[in-house]
């Protein structure tokens, strides 16, 4: 019981999921932060692939499907980011998955295993860098005074705005 209590305060603290299923039922099992993560209420069954199926974002379902068909005609692990609406606010997130599927000797499908997490925060981030760069460089070039931008170590110039060009030419 310990190993398990502290197992999910792993995955609370990581924000990641885990998940089980199982292909010869079409059973599907989530952790409780998995649950969480998905907006799910402890109340809502949870047991089939439609279930998560049902949550992914309706501009990446069509892409993650046919990952997943890959993944498995492919006998590949899988990781790969999409969107979700979470079920109980209809809040929009970013997640991330990996997972292998399982296989008899005759190349069908057992079981898939594996971890999602929630990595809303580092797109929102990520986001807000891209932004800032394309401002930055939006007043790179068009300032009217001119930027030498020179590699720290070498001294050499690694780029230079329009004002500057012209001025030099």
């Amino acid at each position: 019981m310990e190993k398990e209590s502290v197992f999910k305060k792993i995955q609370r603290i990581g924000n990641i999921g885990s998940f089980q299923f199982n292909a010869s039922n079409n059973f599907m099992e989530f952790s409780q932060e998995l649950r969480f993560i998905f907006g799910f209420q402890d109340s809502i069954t949870l047991n089939t692939m439609e279930t998560w199926i049902d949550i992914i974002h309706p501009k990446d379902k069509e892409i993650m499907e046919q990952y997943f068909r890959e993944s498995i005609i492919n006998q590949n692990l899988f990781r790969k980011e999409s969107r979700i609406i979470r079920k109980n606010d209809g809040e929009i997130r970013w997640v991330e998955g990996w997972g292998e599927i399982i296989f008899d000797d005759q190349a069908n499908e057992l079981s898939m295993i594996g971890v999602i997490q929630d990595i809303t925060d580092r797109k929102l981030a990520l986001e807000k860098i891209q932004n800032a760069e394309i401002r930055s460089h939006r007043i790179f070039e068009s300032s009217k005074e001119g930027i030498l931008i020179l590699d720290a170590i070498t001294g050499k110039i690694t780029d230079a705005n329009p004002a500057n060009v012209k001025a030099l030419t």
